[in-house]
């Protein structure tokens, strides 16, 4: 497992061709898909070449997946 302390976040990497980000300091799971598409975009240099990004809630109960794949971002 990687982590990235500017990000905020850590990765997984699950295969070769795919890594699983886990974006933390994320509090608010009531967030619309635009706002988490923002988030990645900012976050993340290149977040377009198929890797998964994951927000946990404060509980740990709740995750929303968000990956950009066929020219658009999947939730």
């Amino acid at each position: 497992m990687w982590y990235n302390r500017e990000a905020g976040s850590s990765m997984l990497a699950i295969t070769g061709s795919m890594n699983i980000w886990f974006i933390s300091n994320i509090n608010d799971m009531h967030m619309r898909r635009r706002h988490l598409i923002d988030i990645v975009k900012d976050r993340f240099p290149n977040p377009y070449n198929g890797d998964m990004f994951a927000f946990m809630s404060k509980n740990r109960q709740l995750m929303k997946l968000v990956r950009y794949e066929n020219r658009i971002y999947a939730l």
